[in-house]
């Protein structure tokens, strides 16, 4: 994944501006596009959607929490999303994660944490600050799971997670029913289980799709 055209959204002007110098002085490839509000946000992606990461505040006016976040999921679930908080609490972070951010940063943190979250996200599709979701965990490791899932596979763990079976699977995302069942494998793989029975149990017990 290339980090060319990177969309980042915070209510603050003199945030907003620190994070694009930070970023344009690190990645002199990158063009960053500016948003202070998540309707200005789907404006912008409503004309061209083709960013390759969106860097987002969870306390935009027009959006609660995790809100905005779900928003852009469900409408753009190809774009991955760096969460940045003023936030340090876990629970926001793992609800953050679970809710398909592939990443989730302080902003208390050195802008170098910024930049290697980013470059993990690059490089292998999620980031986790391992001081807000303990690493070993079964629920560290559930998340790194979710978070390394392609939107397709997102998208089918949900319908899995809804009970559905894999014919149906098949008819709602127009995909054939060899690519569900391909699709699910990797699931339980990214997951560390071997059935849908257990995955659902996950996605149930770390409220993910809620």
């Amino acid at each position: 994944m290339r980090l060319e055209r990177i969309l980042v959204a915070d209510d603050h002007p003199l945030v907003r501006s620190g994070i694009v110098a930070l970023l344009s002085s690190a990645m002199p490839n990158c063009s960053c596009t500016q948003a202070c509000s998540l309707a200005e946000v789907m404006a912008i992606l409503g004309e061209a959607a083709n960013f390759d990461l969106i860097t987002l505040d969870l306390d935009l006016p027009d959006a609660k929490q995790l809100d905005a976040l779900s928003a852009l999921r469900r409408c753009y679930p190809q774009i991955p999303i760096a969460i940045l908080s003023g936030s340090r609490d876990p629970n926001l972070a793992r609800a953050a994660l679970a809710a398909g951010a592939s990443g989730f940063v302080s902003k208390m943190h050195k802008p170098e944490t910024l930049l290697a979250a980013l470059k993990a996200i690059r490089e292998h599709g999620s980031y986790r600050e391992p001081a807000l979701v303990a690493p070993d965990s079964e629920e560290g490791h559930v998340l790194d799971g979710v978070a390394s899932l392609t939107p397709q596979q997102r998208a089918v763990f949900q319908l899995v997670a809804e009970g559905r079976p894999n014919k149906q699977i098949a008819h709602v995302l127009n995909i054939s029913v060899t690519t569900v069942k391909a699709h699910v494998s990797a699931i339980l793989a990214k997951l560390g289980v071997t059935s849908r029975t257990q995955a659902v149990i996950l996605a149930k017990r770390y409220g993910l799709f809620v």
